[in-house]
């Protein structure tokens, strides 16, 4: 029987630098940043990054700005050593804004795989051609030599699958695949499957409830190549949703087969919108939403634009027309 073998090239001047940055020099009692409204890529890469560098011997903890998800619990729920934090390093975060919250320790390193960051950092880490972060931390795991465990295995798969949207976006790579397949030769075959059920086929009532709410009240542009979901402070109350079972309104619109460009308008505090989007084939959403300050991937974005959401919509409708349709 022929044998199958695979070549898993890694970047050894990419990690070894990484590697002498944050396992090799003197700094210690690190803190990992995570996004605010975390997602699996970032919490999954965050806490794995930890657990790392702890099997490495230095002292580590993940922490976010704000509450992560419940639904992360097999991930959150770890013991972690006691000790006064003095470095940061941020994981999946693009900008300073999408900390939560600001940071008093120095940022020694920031890493990445958005296509932009622009984290005020002496080292950064970014690898844009990846799907997830949690590749990045895999790569860098494996290059340290680290012996994975089930724990460390549900992290990075749980980073990797849930940023590529099971494996679906076009930023997946057959390394994307292989990475996830290793991974999955440390998680029980039974829990594997929970996390897929979990991050993809479970939704709450009400999660249901204001998602066909927002089908029904779509708004739709240029031939039905546009959907946009608007989500006000009085429909969320309407509701009781919370911004987790708000996470699916930027992919909604895409579902629909003539739509090309998804989004989502979340209301938010002080007189801002929340943005969204998500694209299919030809639209690139980071420089979409570049023009509003905001960035992200080519199929994946967001941006904040100040107003009321009928004055956020009019304003993605007008940029909309000059960058895409009049092109």
């Amino acid at each position: 029987m022929n044998g199958i073998t695979f070549d898993y090239p890694t970047d050894s001047e990419f990690y070894s630098k990484m590697y002498r940055t944050l396992v090799e020099s003197e700094l210690n009692d690190f803190v990992i940043i995570t996004h605010a409204r975390p997602d699996g890529d970032t919490v999954g890469s965050g806490f794995a990054l930890a657990y790392i560098l702890r099997l490495t011997g230095k002292n580590a903890r993940a922490v976010c700005f704000d509450p992560i998800p419940e639904k992360y619990g097999y991930i959150t729920d770890i013991e972690v050593p006691d000790f006064t934090a003095k470095n940061a390093v941020t994981v999946d975060v693009a900008s300073p804004a999408l900390m939560g919250g600001e940071v008093e320790l120095p940022i020694v390193c920031a890493i990445d795989h958005h296509v932009k960051n622009t984290v005020d950092a002496p080292e950064k880490f970014v690898k844009c051609n990846k799907g997830a972060c949690g590749e990045i931390i895999f790569e860098f795991a494996v290059y340290c030599g680290i012996q994975f465990d089930t724990y460390l295995a549900k992290c990075l798969y749980t980073a990797i699958a849930t940023d590529t949207g099971c494996f679906k976006y076009e930023a997946v790579t057959e390394y994307t695949y292989l990475a996830a397949a290793y991974l999955s030769r440390y998680i029980p075959r039974d829990e594997a499957a929970k996390i897929n059920l979990t991050h993809f086929d479970t939704k709450t009532l009400k999660q249901i409830r204001i998602e066909n709410y927002a089908m029904e009240n779509m708004h739709m542009y240029f031939c039905d190549t546009v959907g946009i979901c608007v989500i006000t402070d009085e429909i969320k109350e309407k509701f009781g949703a919370t911004d987790e079972e708000l996470e699916c309104m930027s992919s909604l619109a895409r579902q629909i087969e003539t739509v090309e460009s998804s989004f989502s308008i979340k209301q938010k505090e002080g007189g801002i919108c929340k943005i969204s989007l998500r694209t299919k084939e030809y639209v690139d959403a980071a420089l979409f939403c570049s023009h509003f300050g905001g960035g992200g991937h080519v199929r994946a974005a967001g941006c904040t634009i100040e107003g009321t959401p009928e004055e956020a919509e009019n304003k993605i409708i007008e940029m909309y027309r000059k960058t895409i349709i009049q092109r």
